[in-house]
């Protein structure tokens, strides 16, 4: 698979897990779980976060998607697909 570059500007693709409002349950044995359905989100990377300034092991990726007000933090392994520039 080649490496892609990711800048701020990029337009991507990512997999994300909307977490479903917790119905009501009994607590007697049960785990606690959360129901969440699976959604792609297309758009544009406004920040590029790295976990250290000059030797980074793992990337927080923020993402505007199209069409949404509010903008989504995912993990760089959420990346599905980068699109090329004009």
């Amino acid at each position: 698979m080649p490496t892609v570059t990711i800048n701020k500007g990029s337009r991507v693709h990512a997999t994300v897990f909307e977490a479903q409002k917790l119905g009501s349950f009994s607590l007697a044995g049960a785990q606690m779980k959360v129901a969440a359905k699976s959604r792609v989100i297309c758009g544009t990377v406004t920040h590029v976060w790295g976990d250290h300034p000059t030797e980074p092991t793992k990337y927080e990726i923020c993402i505007k998607p199209d069409g949404e007000p509010d903008e989504v933090v995912v993990p760089s392994g959420a990346i599905v697909a980068v699109d090329e520039p004009f």
